[in-house]
Formats: C-alpha cells, sequence, structure tokens
C-alpha cells in the first residue's frame, strides 16, 4: 500500500513540477520551441535518476536515464496536447507502480542491464513526438499555452 501511495505522491510532483512548471516555462517565459522545449523538459526529468548512482551501477543508471528521458518526451506531448495534468499523472502512476510490481515480483528493478536496451524507446519517444507535435497541430497547442 505504501508504495502505491509513494507512486500516487510520485506522479502528482514530478509531472506538476517538469510538465506544469518546466515544460510551461520553457514555452511561456523562454520562448522555446516546442520541440526544444519537450527535449530540454524530458532531458531534465532522465537526468534527476543521477542520484541512483549512490546505491546502483553507471550502467543501470544510465538506462534509466535514457528509459526517463523516453517517458518525459511521452508526457510532454500527451500534456501539450491535453492540456491536461491528469494523463501524464494517470501514466506515469501507472509506471511507477507496474516497475514497483515488477521489482516486487523478481527481486530487482526491472530496467535492462544495458543502456543499449533504453535506446529504442527513446528513438521511439522521439517519434511519436514528432507525430503529435507535427506541424499541424501546433499553432492549436501553442494558441493554447499563450493564452494563460
Amino acid at each position: 500500500m505504501l508504495s502505491i501511495i509513494s507512486a500516487l505522491l510520485f506522479a502528482i510532483t514530478e509531472e506538476y513540477l517538469f510538465r506544469g512548471i518546466i515544460l510551461g516555462s520553457f514555452l511561456r517565459q523562454f520562448n522555446f520551441s516546442m520541440f526544444t522545449s519537450v527535449i530540454f523538459c524530458s532531458l531534465l526529468f532522465g537526468m534527476t535518476h543521477l542520484m541512483n548512482l549512490t546505491y546502483q551501477s553507471l550502467t543501470l543508471t544510465v538506462g534509466q536515464i535514457l528509459s526517463a528521458t523516453a517517458l518525459g518526451i511521452i508526457f510532454c506531448c500527451i500534456y501539450l496536447r491535453t492540456r491536461s495534468l491528469l494523463w501524464p499523472i494517470g501514466l506515469h502512476f501507472v509506471v511507477d507502480v507496474s516497475a514497483g510490481a515488477s521489482s516486487l515480483a523478481k527481486g530487482t528493478y526491472n530496467i535492462p542491464v544495458s543502456p543499449y536496451y533504453s535506446i529504442i524507446p527513446l528513438l521511439l519517444s522521439v517519434c511519436l513526438m514528432l507525430f503529435l507535435l507535427r506541424k499541424s497541430k501546433q499553432s492549436q497547442i501553442k494558441t493554447s499555452f499563450r493564452q494563460n
């Protein structure tokens, strides 16, 4: 039960910080392009996993950084298209609970040992970003963010 509550708290706080505040700031205050904003926000999200070096190997940590960056891209795109933090919070919660359940079942965290296994999801996330934030959708998204 504690792991479910923790996953929910992490999902809410991380999504509010990274998608709500940081991504919004890149778009509004810094006037970055949509793709630049998504990439920077996602890289920052991924880099927060560097703190895991205090208790695990560099290889595992790099894999987590790449995986978190890929997820960050997806969360950003969902937020930009829906204009609601509820969807990325829900997905983030499901990912965290799934990872926690897998780690309990296996006794280890469910991330591939080699960071190379995380490159394919990262590339797929970039492709998804290019589709979800395609030129025909950008003006609608920009209008939504400029109104606030």
